[in-house]
C-alpha cells in the first residue's frame, strides 16, 4: 500500500478522533490546518488491516430519539455468543480498539480502587451526557478471555 494512502488513512482516523472529542453547539466551528508530508513514512499497516471499535455506551445512550446501543457495548456485550465469536475469528487478524467518547470517564475497578464500582449514569449536565462509570475487573477478565478465544 502506498505511503500516501497510509497517511490519508491515519489522517481520517485522526479527524474521526478529533470529531468524537469535540462537542460543538450552535454555530461553533472547529478550524485547523492539516499538512501531509508524503516524503516520509510515520507509520505503516498490513495490507490485510481490519479494525473495529468496541465502545462504552450504555443502553441509555440515545440520539435523535433512537437508543441503538442496546446490548452492544463493552459493558454488556454477550461474550458467550458463538456467532459473535465466529465473526471476530473470521476477520482475523482483526485489531479491536477498546474506547470511544466515554473512555476518559471510565474507572477501572482494580483492587486498589476503594470505592463502589458503579455503572455510567445518564446525566445531561455531564460531558457526553453520562457520569463516570466503572468497569469491574471481572468484566475485564471476561473480555480478555473472549479476545484469547477469538485469537
Amino acid at each position: 500500500m502506498g505511503s500516501w494512502i497510509v497517511q490519508l488513512l491515519m489522517l481520517l482516523c485522526l479527524l474521526s478522533f478529533v470529531n468524537s472529542q469535540v462537542e460543538t453547539g450552535g454555530d461553533a466551528h472547529l478550524k485547523g490546518i492539516v499538512a501531509i508530508n508524503a516524503k516520509s513514512v510515520i507509520g505503516t499497516i498490513d495490507d490485510d488491516f481490519v479494525c473495529a471499535t468496541l465502545d462504552w455506551w450504555p443502553p441509555q445512550k440515545c440520539d435523535y430519539g433512537r437508543c441503538s446501543w442496546g446490548l452492544a457495548s463493552l459493558l454488556n456485550l454477550d461474550l458467550n455468543n458463538q456467532l459473535l465469536l465466529n465473526a471476530v475469528k473470521e476477520f482475523s487478524p482483526l485489531k479491536l480498539r477498546l474506547g470511544g467518547s466515554l473512555q476518559d470517564k471510565v474507572i477501572y475497578g482494580t483492587e486498589d480502587y476503594n470505592k463502589p464500582c458503579t455503572p455510567f449514569v445518564k446525566n445531561e449536565s455531564e460531558m457526553f451526557g453520562f457520569t463516570e462509570g466503572c468497569l469491574p475487573m471481572a468484566r475485564w477478565d471476561e473480555l480478555n478471555i473472549f479476545f484469547k478465544k477469538a485469537g
